[in-house]
């Protein structure tokens, strides 16, 4: 269904049906879709549908039928949504504010600064190492993994070296401060145009 700007569709995959929803893109029934759920949504309700989703997810890149659709090539940024959780009233800006350095987060012994990481990931690539720093983001159960943005204050916003992703087993919550011990991989491609120049893999995450 297309209204407001976006596309919505309805995935089924393991006899689970999910609700996705992004920028508008040609999708029919039948279509094969991947999407990295970004932005999980409870209760929403699309006022340009007139329909309540108990649980949409909003997308930023979907691959349709193996082939890559970027936010550009759908038609621009995401538009604004249009109420959740009852509301009637706009809730989001087409883009988030731009995002800014958080506080530094004391190192502990032995861990390495996310921009140093970024700074010498050719020769850390392959090598343990330890992190320090606060979950930013989160995207729980995709691929088997919790994947987790964290920072430590270092790096350039504008370049992202401030940012690193990092999957695991272990669950927590954005805002969590927490130490990463994991093996850096770098030039990861898990297809449907989703590659990471830097990222550490089932990592140990504790507080």
């Amino acid at each position: 269904m297309n209204s407001g700007g976006y596309t919505y569709a309805r995935l089924t995959a393991g006899g689970k049906d999910t609700w996705i929803a992004g920028s508008e893109f040609p999708v029919k029934v039948g279509d094969q879709l991947t999407a990295a759920v970004d932005m999980p949504m409870e209760n929403f309700h699309s006022r340009t549908l007139n329909r309540d989703f108990p649980l949409v997810y909003f997308v930023r890149e979907v691959a349709l039928n193996g082939q890559a659709i970027t936010a550009a090539a759908a038609g621009g940024s995401m538009p604004a949504l249009a109420g959740s959780h009852g509301g009637g009233d706009a809730m989001a800006a087409d883009e988030p504010e731009e995002p800014t350095l958080i506080a530094a987060v004391p190192p502990v012994p032995g861990s390495v600064k996310i921009a140093d990481v970024w700074a010498k990931r050719a020769a850390l690539s392959g090598k343990p190492l330890v992190l320090r720093g606060q979950i930013v983001k989160v995207n729980l159960a995709i691929m088997g993994a919790n994947w987790y943005h964290l920072q430590d204050g270092s790096g350039v916003v504008k370049d992202g070296t401030h940012d690193l992703v990092v999957t695991s087993a272990a669950e927590f919550k954005a805002g969590d401060i927490v130490t990463v011990n994991g093996t850096l991989t770098t030039d990861k491609d898990f297809g449907a145009g989703y590659s990471y120049e830097a990222i550490v893999e089932r990592a140990d995450i504790r507080k």
